[in-house]
């Protein structure tokens, strides 16, 4: 049963003032590219989330019976430019990567090139001293039951969290190395790979796991939660996990693709499509992709997210109908509006899209963190926190998350602005002092301003509430030297 939450009159009135704070995005007064008649729920929808949610550019394509039905686009390739999103435009596609590499894998299975339960240590070892990383098979990557972290993070080695295949954990990495596996095995890069078993079957011309400056002319820039441009990636190799870059067309035509099994063996299709191990309840996991138990029954799903370039996206296919989504965001947020375009594409219960937990478009804490955004932009960090105060007297308290004041924090340092940044950590720090994470973005705080004695000592309190804190123990030694 869904949850009405009670939003108090102040909070309502940003709500409403909340999606005019995004018009200097360039994203009112979308366009569709296609404008069939009459317009669908969705379409007319659409451009209103989209306005909501601060994105500046989508593309969308619908599967109806394993075929590529339509495709829309709307908003702008970046934030106050005048170049429109078509479905010719280049996104970074992130984790929708993965899927792609597991139709790899299964192609490469059916021609027996690799088994699924050989240890992939004998082709390739993993860069580990973990005896149990020579017990990690292909299964088990596809699976995510490798106990790898997801994402190595600067000097971080490859840690095993579990015995492999005991359990599930999301990792990136597994699928990275499982794309080494696949290059050693066949001798050709992962983008010849993928050009010659999934991009040239399937007619994905505007699609590539390294970057081609073809893409330049008609490619998106991403944004950030503030709506500020991120720097794109521009990889010239090839990473399984998340470097593919496409178009909302072609990756439609690979939803279709495996809707029909095309290019697999039956036993490879099977795989694909049913499960191989529980994740939480209504949420399982396939050799490659989400399987959530859907409305009316199994379908697929799968998001990405590329945070640091800006970027999103979540395809999702009914496995009974044939009939999917894909979309395709140059936005952080652009899975703020994933719940509530799911109910215009399939309406009922998504375990698999309640289970991503991303903050909805219109949260009452997204509405309050933007509002607090523009009041500090003009009167300082001490401006921002007066509203913050009075709205938190107010507001429900769901709408003043731990996260709230951190995210604006971070947002200031990254504007140059220490002090503004400092105002809303130390506000964090009286909030919640038990968090080892608001002391340790304290911390980051001091560090900006200069002030490194009093970095460490927050970076101290820190690791006293979480002795698992490397950043923070990192950061004393280097400050104390």
């Amino acid at each position: 049963m869904n949850r009405v939450v009670k939003i108090p009159m102040t909070l309502r009135a940003l709500i409403v003032a909340g999606t005019c704070l995004w018009t200097s995005l360039g994203c009112a007064g979308l366009a569709r590219r296609e404008t069939p008649a009459p317009a669908s729920a969705l379409e007319v929808r659409l451009p209103r989330l989209i306005d909501s949610a601060g994105i500046p550019g989508l593309a969308i394509a619908i599967v109806s019976h394993g075929r590529v039905a339509r495709t829309l686009a709307y908003g702008v390739r970046m934030a106050g430019s005048p170049e429109r999103i078509t479905d010719t435009t280049v996104f970074e596609a992130a984790s929708l990567s993965k899927p792609v590499l597991a139709y790899i894998t299964m192609r490469l299975v059916d021609a027996g090139s690799i088994a699924l339960d050989q240890p992939l240590s004998g082709i390739l070892p993993l860069e580990s001293h973990d005896p149990r990383a020579n017990k990690v098979t292909a299964r088990m990557v596809l699976s995510h039951t490798t106990g790898l972290q997801n994402e190595r993070i600067g000097s971080d080695t490859l840690a095993f969290a579990f015995e492999p295949g005991a359990q599930w954990r999301y990792s990136g990495e597994g699928y990275t190395y499982l794309g080494h596996v696949l290059e050693a095995i066949t001798h050709e890069s992962l983008q010849h790979l993928a050009t010659r078993l999934v991009f040239a079957p399937l007619g994905m011309t505007r699609s590539s796991f390294v970057w081609e400056e073809r893409f330049a002319g008609d490619a998106a820039t991403g944004h950030g939660l503030y709506g500020e441009t991120r720097p794109p990636a521009r990889p010239h190799v090839a990473r399984a996990a998340a470097t593919l870059h496409t178009i909302v067309r072609d990756y439609a035509q690979f939803l279709s693709a495996v809707s029909r099994g095309e290019g697999l063996s039956d036993s490879s299709k099977v795989r694909l499509t049913t499960r191989a191990i529980d994740v939480v309840n209504g949420v399982h996991w396939t050799h490659g992709w989400g399987l959530e138990d859907g409305p009316t029954g199994p379908a697929l799903a799968h998001h990405g997210d590329n945070s640091s370039s800006g970027f999103t996206a979540f395809a999702w296919l009914d496995l009974s109908s044939k009939n999917g989504v894909v979309y395709l965001t140059n936005s952080t947020e652009g899975l703020s509006i994933v719940r509530a375009l799911m109910q215009e594409i399939s309406p009922g219960a998504h375990p698999g899209v309640e289970a991503l937990n991303y903050e909805t478009y219109d949260a009452p804490s997204r509405v309050v963190r933007n509002a607090i955004y523009q009041a500090a932009l003009t009167n300082g960090g001490e401006g921002g926190l007066k509203l913050y105060r009075v709205l938190k007297d107010k507001g429900p308290a769901a709408a003043f998350p731990e996260g709230l004041l951190n995210r604006l924090g971070y947002r200031f340092l990254d504007l140059a602005r220490a002090n503004d940044a400092l105002a809303f950590f130390q506000e964090n720090v009286k909030a919640f002092p038990s968090s080892a994470n608001v002391y340790d973005s304290l911390g980051d705080g001091f560090v900006a301003a200069g002030r490194n004695a009093e970095a460490v000592d927050a970076y101290r309190k820190s690791v006293q509430l979480d002795p698992s804190n490397t950043h923070a123990k990192d950061m004393i030694v280097k400050l104390s030297h």
